[in-house]
């Protein structure tokens, strides 16, 4: 005996739940490529926030009796402005939906139920692909600068006043499996020099202290034109350095991980170090994740347009950079 016909409001209560389940499993499953880049918290329901970036470090010394502490008004501090985002909504004929009805059934529906899945992805991964936007644009200050008012990528980097300019900025010596060994071994060299002082110790600079400790995973990011060279370097036992075939063991093998996307400037590449959870090159502040918004018989859209809309808004968040020492660009002319 076939079933009751389900009234029209019923069908597009229906496919709403199977909407929301979609969107909330693609949401739960997807990790996003970069996201071990940045450090992200939540920050509620403000404007902005301020990250404290002295509070990363704490140094030690000897006990005397009476607990130290550092003044939250005298810490090095990095504002990220928070910003309202919303996806890429759907419009869904009403035809179709009336389609479903005559059926009995919303399986005919199923590709508006997997591009509104589609639109979790984006959700999740936004603050990500914002937090790329930065650093390709690491060079100069069009997406601000870090706490020392420096480009995230930069030749007079400093870390309290007696440490020195440092650079994270190197230039390439090509974009061969051999220059790039050579250079991802300079970026490696500037990752272990990176440095603090204090302004105690013996020598009238103070006490240098490493800012990169332990043994670091480092990732690289890549023009798609390089990640073949980039893979070979990764897992190759002997590299070739001159045109006669010379070669050397290579000493890079298993020591990092490639990722590739397309890149404007196709021969420059980064280095991110990724080992400690929050020494990050960028922080992302979420202040709401956002809202997959249902409509339902009574939405105007329906009503004037023949249509029912599904949007996702809210997604309010802020980027900035971090720990420039944690990253590291390398251009070639």
């Amino acid at each position: 005996m076939p079933g009751t016909v389900k009234s029209f409001s019923e069908v597009v209560s229906d496919f709403n739940l199977s909407a929301q389940t979609e969107f909330n499993q693609q949401y739960e499953m997807l990790e996003p490529e970069l996201q071990n880049f940045a450090f992200k918290y939540n920050a509620g329901n403000v404007s902005n926030t301020k990250f404290f970036m002295n509070m990363l470090f704490g140094d030690i010394k000897e006990w005397k009796g009476t607990q130290e502490y550092e003044k939250v008004d005298k810490i090095i501090k990095q504002q990220v402005e928070h910003v309202e985002y919303a996806v890429d909504g759907i419009e869904i004929p009403k035809r179709d939906f009336k389609r479903a009805q005559a059926a009995n059934s919303i399986t005919g529906l199923d590709m508006y139920t997997k591009m509104i899945g589609d639109r979790a992805l984006r959700a999740k991964d936004g603050p990500y692909e914002i937090m790329l936007e930065f650093l390709l644009a690491g060079a100069s200050n069009a997406k601000g600068t870090c706490f020392d008012n420096q480009n995230l990528f930069d030749t007079t980097h400093s870390f309290s006043s007696t440490a020195g300019n440092q650079s994270n900025l190197l230039t390439g010596t090509g974009t061969g499996t051999a220059a790039l060994s050579t250079d991802l071994k300079a970026a490696i060299s500037a990752f272990k020099s990176f440095h603090y002082s204090t302004n105690t110790g013996d020598d009238s600079v103070g006490k240098r202290r490493p800012l990169n400790k332990g043994n670091m995973k480092l990732v690289v990011v890549c023009d798609s034109s390089l990640y073949s060279a980039f893979n070979d370097l990764r897992t190759i036992e002997n590299i070739v350095v001159d045109d006669a075939g010379g070669s050397q063991t290579n000493s890079l093998r298993n020591s990092f991980e490639v990722v590739s996307m397309p890149l404007k400037n196709q021969s420059d590449w980064f280095v991110i170090e990724v080992s400690e959870p929050s020494r990050k090159p960028f922080l992302i502040s979420m202040e709401d994740e956002g809202e997959l918004h249902l409509p339902d018989e009574n939405s105007p859209a329906l009503v004037n347009l023949q249509t029912l809309r599904y949007a996702f808004n809210g997604l309010s968040f802020g980027v900035a950079y971090g720990a420039w020492w944690k990253a590291v660009k390398c251009t070639n002319i």
